[in-house]
């Protein structure tokens, strides 16, 4: 898992994700599903949005749209852990899909 961690830690700084943000999407890094859900979000994101300052602000922005309902999608990871990350990535590469 240590190859994990380090290319989530890599996704992560260049996102320019703070600790606590990069806590919320993997939890305690114990969990390896967790990990590997939240660099392929990171990475949708970044296919998604063309620049990591923008896949920041997306992490970060509250959206109307379901499943996040209000909430940013750092927030519904937080509350929901590998099923906030799992429902964030389908509504990445559905996005995608549109474009």
């Amino acid at each position: 898992m240590a190859g994990a961690e380090k290319s989530f830690a890599r996704i992560a700084d260049l996102v320019c994700l703070s600790g606590a943000e990069k806590t919320l999407l993997v939890g305690d890094g114990r969990d390896e599903a967790r990990l590997v859900a939240a660099l392929e979000a990171m990475g949708a994101a970044l296919d998604r949005f063309g620049s990591p300052a923008q896949a920041a602000v997306w992490f970060r922005e509250k959206t109307p749209i379901e499943p996040f309902g209000g909430k940013s999608p750092l927030a519904l990871i937080a509350a929901e852990g590998l099923a906030g990350l799992g429902k964030t990535l389908v509504i990445l590469r559905a996005r995608r899909a549109r474009t």
